[in-house]
C-alpha cells in the first residue's frame, strides 16, 4: 500500500465515507490524448527487442530428489525472459499481472514502496515457438497492477500519484482505473480514467456492459463501473469492505476474495447487469493481508491462492472444499494459481513454479514438480503454448508448453 500523510488520511476517510451514503455521487473522469511527460509509448522494435532475451532452454522439473524430463509426457522450455521495464523518470518496475486472450498477451509492472511507476508490455503470441512484444507504455505517476480487455480496449487498475504538481491532483483518492485504446496491437495516446474510493485498485475484469474492480486494504471494496456511453466510468454499485483483493467470474457467478485474518469468498449471481449477493465462504486466514493473493476459475472449480497458507479448492457448483494443499509446497507464499486442460500451475514466491494435477472427486490432486528460477513467482498464466509467469524484480519468465 502506497503511504500518505496522517493529515492526508484523515481528509479521505471522511471522503469515504460521503461517498458510500451517496450512490448518486460521481468520480473524477477525464478524457485526454495524452502528450505530457505522464506517459510514454513505444511501438520501435529495435527498442522492444532490448526488452526481451531469448532463451530456448529445456527446463529440469524437480519431484523430490529427481530431476524430470517431463511430466505425463509434457516437457517445458523457457523460451523467453523479459527484463525489468525502466520509466521516463528512471524507475525499473516489477512484473505484477498477465491477462491472455486470443493471441495476444498483456503485462503489467508497477514500482513496490512509496513511488509511483509501472507499465504494460503488449505480445504478439501467435507464434507458438516465439512470443514478440508489439507496444510498451511507460507511466511516470502511475503503478499498474491488473489488466483486463475487450477487443482494441484495455482496462488497468492501480493507483496514482495525487500529489500537487501531479497530473492526477485533484483524485479523491490514488486507486484508478484507466481505459486505453490499441490499434493493430500497438497503444495510441487515447486515454479515460477515474478515481475510486481506496489507496489502490488491485484487479480488475470486464463482465457485460460493465468492469468490477476490487481496491484497498482500507475505505475499498468492489465496485461495478459503468461502460454505457451515458454513464462512461461512472461507478454504479459499491459493495465496500475492506481487504478486497481480488475479483473473477465463470458464466454468472462473480466471486471476490476478501483476505486478512477473517478472509472469505463472497459468491455473487449477475442477473444482466445486477449483482446479487447469495452467500460466504469462509476461508480462515489469507496472510499476508496485502500479498498477491488471487481467484481463478474454470468450468468446475474455484481456485483461491492464500498467501502463507497454501491453495483451497471448491467445487463450483456446490462449493464444498476439494482441495487443500498446505505443507506441500515449500518455501514462498503462494500468490497466483491458474490452469489449462491438464495441469494447476501454482505461482509460490521463492519456491517457483508448481505443477499439480487438476483436482477430482474421483481422484486426489497432487504436486508432481516445481520449476525453479530467479525471483519471486508472482502471478501466473496460461493458453494451450505459453506460460507467463511474472516475477516482480526478476522480470516476466516466458515457457512453452511442449505436448507429447
Amino acid at each position: 500500500m502506497k503511504n500518505k500523510l496522517f493529515f492526508q488520511i484523515l481528509i479521505l476517510s471522511l471522503v469515504f465515507f460521503i461517498m458510500a451514503c451517496s450512490e448518486n455521487e460521481n468520480n473524477n473522469i477525464t478524457s485526454d490524448n495524452e502528450s505530457y511527460d505522464r506517459i510514454e509509448i513505444t511501438s520501435d522494435q529495435a527498442d522492444l527487442k532490448s526488452d526481451l532475451k531469448y532463451k530456448k532452454k529445456e527446463v529440469k522439473i524437480k519431484s523430490g530428489d529427481k530431476d524430470l524430463k517431463d511430466v505425463d509426457g509434457y516437457s517445458f522450455q523457457l523460451v523467453a525472459e523479459v527484463r525489468q521495464p525502466e520509466t521516463q523518470n528512471g524507475y525499473l518496475v516489477d512484473a505484477t499481472h498477465v491477462a491472455i486472450h486470443a493471441n495476444s498477451a498483456y503485462v503489467t509492472y508497477n514500482y513496490p514502496g512509496n513511488i509511483y511507476a509501472g507499465g504494460i508490455h503488449v505480445f504478439d503470441i501467435s507464434d507458438p515457438h516465439i512470443p514478440k512484444i508489439t507496444s510498451r507504455i511507460m507511466f511516470s505517476d502511475t503503478d499498474i497492477n491488473a489488466v483486463t480487455y475487450h477487443g482494441d480496449s484495455l482496462w488497468v487498475a492501480g493507483s496514482t500519484a495525487t500529489y500537487s504538481g501531479y497530473e492526477n491532483e485533484n483524485f479523491e483518492s490514488p486507486a484508478i482505473i484507466e481505459e486505453f485504446r490499441l490499434k493493430k496491437g500497438v497503444f495510441t495516446n487515447n486515454t479515460v480514467k477515474c478515481d475510486i474510493p481506496g489507496f489502490s485498485a488491485n484487479s480488475i475484469i470486464k463482465t457485460g456492459n460493465s468492469l468490477l474492480v476490487t481496491s484497498g486494504n482500507t475505505y475499498g471494496g468492489m465496485f461495478q463501473i459503468s461502460l454505457s456511453k451515458s454513464e462512461y466510468l461512472q461507478i454504479k454499485e459499491r459493495y465496500l469492505f475492506d481487504n478486497s483483493k481480488y475479483v473473477s467470474y465463470n458464466k454468472n457467478m462473480i466471486v471476490r476474495l476478501v483476505s486478512g485474518v477473517n478472509a472469505q469468498l463472497d459468491i455473487f449471481e449477475k442477473k444482466g447487469e445486477k449483482l446479487n449477493f447469495e452467500e460466504s465462504i469462509d476461508l480462515g486466514v489469507i496472510e499476508p493481508s496485502d500479498g498477491k493473493s488471487v481467484v481463478h476459475m474454470d468450468e468446475k472449480y474455484i481456485y483461491i491462492s492464500k498467501g502463507e497458507f497454501g491453495i483451497e479448492v471448491y467445487d463450483i457448483k456446490d462449493l464444498t472444499k476439494v482441495l487443500e494443499f498446505t505443507t506441500q509446497l515449500s518455501k514462498g507464499n503462494t500468490n497466483g494459481v491458474t490452469t489449462d486442460s491438464k495441469f494447476m500451475y501454482i505461482a509460490n514466491g521463492a519456491g517457483g513454479l508448481y505443477l499439480a494435477s487438476k483436482p477430482s472427486k474421483n481422484m486426489n490432486s497432487e504436486i508432481l514438480g516445481k520449476i525453479d528460477f530467479k525471483g519471486s513467482a508472482n502471478y501466473v498464466a496460461t493458453n494451450k503454448n505459453y506460460i507467463f509467469v511474472a516475477c516482480g524484480s526478476g522480470g516476466l519468465k516466458i515457457f512453452r508448453i511442449v505436448n507429447p
